[in-house]
């Protein structure tokens, strides 16, 4: 069933490409979370200490834990069905190691599973084994760091992704919770215990919080990690990771919002703000034109007829900060994101000095690019179209390559892979190497191309496909009752379109993905 969100109710001369690139604050580039999960409810049981977790253990309806506060360690014992304090604690001695290693193999009765490792542009993947060979064979959503399982459910951290369950059977995923790259969460037959950073004000200021998610709230959260979304008619969508950011105008208010939603949390948090400059009190003619997504940040576009400017903002703070305003004059001819950083093509050189558009954003210019037909960002590069020539760099100016585009009107950059689309052809080049790897025939009037682990989504009339680079196989994904625009990610394809006066978001999964291009 769709889970439905109803919303009614100094220059100078010369261009460049800048590039926002996100610094090391506390959960700038993934863990921008609002302050309750969707899955958390009555029977959730929290443990909250000041202090370090040294270790803990689950077993029935009890966890014991080892803690250091001030150079002195307890074992403490927590029984499951109350948010208790102290009741069970000791002095022991502190252990040498706080964190040992995380499970990438585990055997349970006769079945294994284990942690497939992946590489720059391939998937870690869950591969489950029986006495009779491999039953299931499952893409993960990022680098994991630790797995555990029980009756048919696995649960891993995903580095920048949290805490994610899947379902064994059908591989379905679902975030359950916000968990640092280095806990070993337990999942019982009962529920899931792991060490809750959400809050990054309280870790922050010494304090820990472990948290017991009941089975039943894990359940929930795969049976409703559906995919789809809808909304007010959609102005621009762009999507980094699980994250979708995606712009709505109200006209009702004659008021532009712009929303992110996670959709294996299946959660929507607003980004602008109330009275902001996307939505002034008392409403504005100006629209959102264009938009880009880099991990918990985004920015975009309004334009009107006295101009054109530009904003970004961050979910963990939601305060939107203007980049170019409309009595400056610069335009912005595009704007692209994807990890860390924000990057996007004013017409005029600008000069800003470092965290100038937001705190967290630094600020990088590179070379001049002027007339931008196309950009795409890849982690720390940036590829430009622009008059018939391809130039990658990275985020402070260096060359990587440089290709000759031809006609080419839409490119895509991903790990060594660059993807032209020429005509009705997509182009593979290896970035490092400067070379043609392939050539692939796409569909008639084809208008964009986007890659993910070797997949290459293309979009032509009201049509979405999968191609599949190593072998040219291309095959339809869907076919919406509007025009979509699409693009793949770790999740994967991620497409929508405008219908019947609602914006619709859809998502394909990676496992599915894979099991309609060997069919």
């Amino acid at each position: 069933m769709a889970s439905r969100l109803r919303l009614f109710a100094g220059v100078a001369v010369g261009a460049v490409v800048v590039a926002l690139t996100l610094t090391s604050i506390a959960g700038a580039s993934s863990n921008g979370w609002a302050d309750h999960y969707g899955v958390v409810n009555a029977t959730t049981r929290q443990f909250i200490f000041k202090g370090s977790v040294v270790g803990y253990s689950a077993a029935n309806a009890r966890v014991t834990l080892v803690r250091r506060h001030a150079g002195v360690c307890h074992r403490t014992s927590w029984g499951l069905r109350v948010s208790s304090g102290d009741a069970l604690s000791v002095v022991v001695e502190c252990p040498k190691s706080i964190v040992g290693r995380g499970a990438a193999r585990l055997e349970r009765g006769g079945t294994t599973l284990q942690v497939v490792r992946g590489g720059a542009d391939v998937p870690d993947r869950l591969r489950v084994r029986t006495r009779q060979g491999i039953r299931h064979d499952w893409p993960l959503l990022g680098r994991v760091t630790h797995i555990d399982a029980s009756y048919g459910i696995a649960i891993y951290v995903s580095h920048g992704n949290g805490l994610i369950a899947i379902r064994l059977r059908d591989g379905r995923q679902a975030l359950i919770g916000m968990a640092p790259a280095d806990d070993r969460p337990r999942i019982l037959g009962s529920g899931v215990v792991y060490r809750d950073n959400l809050r990054k004000r309280e870790t922050r200021a010494g304090w820990t919080r472990l948290s017991f998610l009941p089975r039943a709230a894990v359940m929930r959260a795969l049976d409703q990690s559906v995919g789809r979304l809808t909304t007010w008619p959609l102005a621009a969508v762009a999507a980094d990771g699980p994250r979708v950011a995606f712009a709505v105008r109200d006209e009702s208010a004659r008021c532009n919002r712009v929303f992110f939603w996670n959709a294996v949390w299946n959660h929507v948090a607003p980004l602008t703000m109330a009275n902001g400059p996307s939505c002034p009190l008392g409403g504005t003619a100006d629209r959102i034109t264009a938009l880009a997504i880099a991990g918990s940040r985004a920015a975009w576009t309004m334009s009107s007829p006295r101009g054109q400017a530009t904003l970004a903002s961050s979910i963990i703070a939601c305060v939107e900060m203007t980049v170019t305003s409309f009595r400056s004059g610069i335009r912005v001819s595009s704007l692209a994101g994807d990890g860390r950083m924000l990057a996007f093509a004013p017409d005029r050189r600008l000069r800003l000095a470092p965290n100038r558009v937001a705190p967290g954003l630094g600020l990088t210019a590179l070379a001049p690019e002027v007339g931008n037909h196309a950009m795409v960002v890849d982690a720390h590069r940036v590829g430009v179209l622009r008059g018939g020539r391809v130039v990658v760099r990275t985020a402070n100016g260096r060359m990587l390559g440089a290709f000759a585009a031809g006609n080419a009107r839409a490119i895509a950059l991903r790990a060594d892979r660059l993807l032209m689309l020429r005509g009705s052809r997509i182009d593979v080049f290896s970035v490092s190497r400067g070379t043609r790897l392939a050539s692939w025939p796409g569909p008639r009037a084809t208008r964009s191309v986007d890659a993910q682990y070797g997949i290459a989504v293309v979009v032509a009339g009201r049509t979405v496909h999968a191609l599949d680079l190593r072998t040219g196989f291309l095959r339809v994904l869907a076919t919406p009752p509007a025009p979509p625009r699409a693009q793949i990610e770790p999740i994967g394809v991620i497409y929508h379109y405008n219908h019947g006066g609602h914006g619709q978001i859809r998502v394909i999964p990676t496992a599915t993905l894979e099991r309609l291009l060997r069919s």
